[in-house]
């Protein structure tokens, strides 16, 4: 099976991610300063007191949850409409009960 791992490479990415946030700046301002649990989440690993600073680990989780899904349904990746519709499942696990 040839191709890259999407998991395998998200892993990397956040790894990656995680180890550029440690250097202790801003990725990007937010526009409104965030409630507090968001707030401690955007901030985490940054100096300083402004919470419009945001990290790049959350800068990489909003990215990936909001444009993932997109990117999805325009590249064709997900399952058509029909078999969600019809369980979900490409691949259902067999019944253990039938030989």
């Amino acid at each position: 099976m040839s191709g890259i791992d999407p998991l395998g490479s998200a892993t990397v990415l956040f790894v990656v991610f995680g180890l550029l946030s440690t250097l202790s700046r801003a990725a990007a301002k937010l526009p409104l300063a965030p409630v507090p649990l968001v707030q401690r989440m955007s901030h985490r690993g940054l100096h300083g007191n402004d919470p419009t600073d945001c990290s790049m680990v959350f800068l990489y989780f909003l990215c990936s949850m909001s444009i993932r899904a997109n990117l999805q349904k325009l590249l064709g990746f997900t399952p058509p409409c029909a078999v969600a519709a019809a369980g979900g499942d490409l691949f259902p696990m067999p019944d253990p009960k039938v030989n």
